[in-house]
């Protein structure tokens, strides 16, 4: 009895320290795959903070999200395939090995063909990733199809297209499928001739074995008892070895997404600061635009020429019909794109020279297409200066027209948004856009058609909390209606990428030139009961 329970306790014990073993393994690996997952998580990340707008102006949208998505998950596999059967197959195969060749190191002779098993492992190898990187295009087709619907659904309601966008979908889902299938092909190929030639190499063996042995080539001390064991050792190795197979070829597949994430990690900014750039001066006297051109192709110009001065505390409005380049000069104060002529200056200092980010603590922006973050107002508001007191956010709450409906909602100020502010009206989500640059307290503010497409109250609302807004501020202005720029030291009226005409609203007029047709087109408009926006039209698409 006393020997029976000394067994019990001794399986206990066994069996407890091997649950300890299986559970530190398991977290280990956990760990060490989920910390490696992380960091290239946040390098990702950091890379696309690094780029600029040029970048995501040119690069789909779906292609960036399937990127941290679709590639981010094949990175994990392979940390997974890494931690966990890339150590423990090899180990269990060189186990088997040491036994068999303590027991028959002549026997041990046959293993030096175990390298043809893995030769169809290699040889689909650079078939299967090139295979898997088209499969992964074919799936950033597929998420581009599905952003673009989401982002487009009431223009597809609206026109009735559900039958196109099924059509759409149909053809890249059926594109993703074959190539994805292609890929499961060759994986599926791979296995079966290793498995195949595992059979042959153990069929081997036993005829080999048997033959030698009935010769008496491998001694006296190989008995046939040896021989079995050898091959059972040999069948042992057959499951390690099959897995090993199939853990290289899915490195192979997940390799091509692994290529993807870190191409996008070791990608370049198209601008960067220089190591030792110094900050950009506090803005106190004028910004020069000197002979600045800009082109998003080359050979072909969006700006040339483009020439004019601007004084701190003044006003500058920019007017022209859609596609003269307002935006694209706007977007260049900001160095969201950098002039591909000409400099720009700031006090004397050329904005290429400097830090990027110490500029654009000077500037605050409020746009036509306002964004919101799907977080509360407060968090919004914070978004422009951290450390903004609860005063300063009910301050500028108030400045921008906003602070009553905001203290009405069921949660004030910590009220959440919605994806893009979707719980807003769009008059709301202007004012709170303005709000929010209120909290920067920016010496230099751009308005990109900060007013249109707006009803007449809600314009006025807007209107009178930017006109607290602009005071004492540098500005640069995007005209929807020119009635809101009359008041303006500087307009400038562009025309294909060029300034065509520049001075007060009063010496424009005077000279009866391009800036007069459009202000007296637009009053005659108004005064008729309609306005025809594309006349003076401001639409911020680029030229």
């Amino acid at each position: 009895d006393t020997g029976i329970w000394q067994i019990a306790l001794v399986l206990c014990g066994a069996t407890f320290l091997m649950a300890i073993g299986t559970f530190g393994k398991q977290y280990l690996m956990s760990w060490a795959m989920n910390r490696a997952t992380i960091d290239v998580q946040r390098d990702l990340a950091n890379s696309l903070l690094r780029q600029s707008v040029t970048f995501f102006n040119v690069t789909r949208k779906g292609e960036l999200l399937s990127r941290i998505t679709h590639d981010l998950n094949g990175v994990r596999q392979t940390f997974h395939i890494i931690f966990n059967d890339l150590i423990q197959h090899p180990i269990a195969i060189l186990s088997i090995i040491a036994v068999m060749v303590y027991k028959s190191p002549q026997l041990c002779l046959i293993l030096l063909v175990f390298p043809v098993v893995l030769t169809p492992v290699t040889y689909f190898a650079g078939k299967i990733r090139r295979l898997s990187r088209r499969s992964i295009e074919s799936h950033v087709e597929l998420t581009n199809f599905f952003h673009q619907f989401f982002e487009g659904v009431r223009v597809v309601k609206a026109f009735g297209m559900e039958g196109q966008q099924r059509d759409e979908l149909g053809r890249v889902s059926s594109t993703h499928f074959t190539r994805s299938i292609k890929v499961g092909k060759y994986m599926a190929l791979s296995r079966a001739i290793v498995e195949f030639v595992l059979g042959l190499l153990v069929a081997s063996l036993i005829t080999l074995g048997a033959w030698t042995l009935s010769e008496g080539m491998l001694g006296e001390e190989t008995s046939f008892a040896t021989l079995m064991m050898f091959v059972g050792a040999l069948i042992l190795a057959y499951d390690p070895i099959r897995k090993l197979s199939d853990t290289l070829n899915k490195m192979s597949n997940s390799m091509a997404s692994n290529e993807r994430v870190f191409e996008l990690m070791q990608r370049e900014p198209e601008m960067k600061d220089a190591p030792d750039a110094p900050n950009a001066p506090r803005f106190s006297h004028e910004i020069v635009f000197n002979n600045v051109g800009f082109e998003y192709l080359p050979g072909r110009p969006v700006l040339q020429d483009i020439s004019f001065r601007t004084s701190k505390g003044s006003m500058t409005a920019l007017v022209g019909a859609t596609g003269a380049g307002k935006s694209t000069l706007m977007d260049l104060i900001p160095r969201f794109y950098a002039p591909t002529k000409g400099a720009i200056t700031v006090d004397g200092v050329d904005l290429a020279n400097v830090r990027l980010a110490s500029w654009l603590e000077q500037i605050a922006v409020v746009s036509q297409e306002t964004f919101l973050f799907n977080t509360s107002i407060r968090e919004n508001l914070l978004a422009a200066n951290q450390n903004a007191s609860e005063s300063d956010l009910i301050e500028a709450l108030k400045a921008a027209n906003i602070y009553d409906e905001v203290a009405a909602m069921p949660q004030g100020i910590d009220t959440v948004l919605g994806d893009r502010g979707v719980n807003l009206s769009g008059g709301q989500r202007q004012r709170i856009a303005i709000a929010r640059a209120f909290v920067k307290r920016a010496p230099i503010l751009l308005l990109d058609e900060a007013t249109s497409a707006l009803d007449t109250e809600t314009e006025r609302k807007v209107q009178a909390a930017l006109d607290r807004l602009i005071k004492g501020a540098t500005v640069f202005a995007i005209a929807h209606r020119l009635s809101t720029i009359t008041h303006a030291q500087q307009i400038l009226v562009l025309d294909q990428g060029r300034i065509i005409e520049s001075g007060t609203h009063d010496q424009l007029l005077a000279r009866n030139g391009r800036y007069a047709m459009l202000y007296e087109t637009q009053i005659r408009s108004f005064s008729g009961g309609a306005f025809n926006g594309e006349t003076v039209s401001s639409a911020e698409g680029k030229a």
